[in-house]
């Protein structure tokens, strides 16, 4: 259950996902179901004027044992709550942006693939050419020189992920989380957390 990009996505019922989703290596990457949303809520911190004003999206992720990510980063800030199963994300801080982000650490970036093969199906850019169990460091040597953080989630547990920060997810168990993204307002201006609730 290793994300490659290259997997394409069917729309399912929640009843069918829970048919397969122990036999197969399909994970559902979803707003939340209408019933499953009541239990999804803001949290505190981001339920002000700053944070409602500023939102994008909710997901949830869920898929039985072993789902692994690819190495990516987002262009938004997030926050991931973990309701059943553990996760493990290691991250890179944006400032090796340079480093990862070339041929030598394994980058990939479809929209330059397409130019060169009009047929290539991945989406994004991400670590791909890279196992992320087994990373190569006779062929991609700067994997062991820069420095990272390992973050370790239990249940009831929410992590925040930075917008850029390059990052890979281990899910073990049967791996339930919903994240929430929103954009960055770099320019705060007074009154922008007037609403937030205190203590």
């Amino acid at each position: 259950k290793k994300e490659t990009r290259l997997g394409g996505g069917d729309a399912m019922t929640v009843r069918e996902f829970l048919a397969v989703y122990n036999r197969t290596d399909v994970y559902a990457v979803s707003p939340p179901p209408k019933r499953m949303g009541a239990d999804v809520h803001v949290l505190p911190f981001l339920a002000c004027s700053y944070g409602t004003d500023y939102l994008d999206i909710a997901n949830i992720w869920w898929g039985s044992n072993g789902i692994e990510s690819v190495i990516h980063n987002d262009d938004q800030d997030n926050v991931n709550c973990l309701f059943s199963g553990r996760k493990r994300m290691i991250f890179w801080h944006p400032e090796w942006k340079k480093n990862i982000e070339a041929h030598r650490c394994g980058w990939v970036d479809t929209d330059i693939e397409r130019q060169t093969d009009p047929g290539y199906q991945a989406y994004g850019a991400f670590g791909g050419r890279i196992d992320v169990d087994a990373v190569d460091l006779g062929r991609y040597p700067s994997w062991g020189t820069m420095p990272w953080w390992d973050a370790q989630m239990e249940p009831g547990d929410c992590l925040f992920i930075p917008t850029m920060w390059y990052h890979q997810v281990k899910s073990t168990g049967r791996s339930l989380a919903a994240n929430v993204w929103w954009w960055r307002r770099d320019q705060r201006q007074p009154g922008d957390f007037e609403q937030c609730p205190r203590g």
